[in-house]
């Protein structure tokens, strides 16, 4: 990645901080631009970013975020592919529905290198905690939109 590129993504990231008063979204939002700085900058091959969701509407704030992710991810010279996921609410323990969901994910993605998973909200981080080993063994995993009980009492 040039250094104007890097002046471009965190001249975007300090626009957006004005707008939002959340401190750990814009560590979330500064952290994501700093994976994508490290990222090797090949002319040929794509990264891949899985996006696991809520499957309910998002907020005003949570599209705010997405916005900003994808802007910073759009002004990298590292070509960079958003993949999405929605997660179905389920009231009940784990079962026949999160089987057919890592089923159907197992399938779509068998023969899609993807490169960063990240987890929006407990049902992600519960989903990935439960899945991501079996389905994306070697994948990092990061996290956002929790609330402090959802991860103080996790190792």
């Amino acid at each position: 990645m040039t250094g104007e590129s890097t002046l471009s993504i965190l001249q975007t990231l300090f626009q957006w901080n004005r707008i939002s008063s959340d401190k750990g979204v814009r560590i979330c939002i500064a952290f994501l631009a700093m994976q994508l700085c490290a990222w090797p900058a090949l002319a040929n091959h794509v990264k891949r970013i899985l996006v696991l969701n809520p499957a309910e509407i998002l907020s005003p704030n949570a599209q705010m975020i997405d916005h900003a992710m994808y802007e910073v991810f759009s002004k990298s010279s590292q070509k960079v592919e958003i993949l999405s996921e929605y997660l179905v609410k389920s009231s009940e323990p784990p079962g026949e529905l999160e089987r057919d969901a890592v089923d159907l994910i197992t399938r779509k993605y068998r023969d899609q290198h993807i490169d960063l998973i990240i987890g929006r909200g407990e049902r992600a981080l519960e989903f990935i905690e439960r899945n991501g080993k079996a389905i994306w063994p070697d994948t990092p995993a990061m996290y956002y939109s929790l609330s402090s009980p959802a991860i103080y009492w996790r190792r």
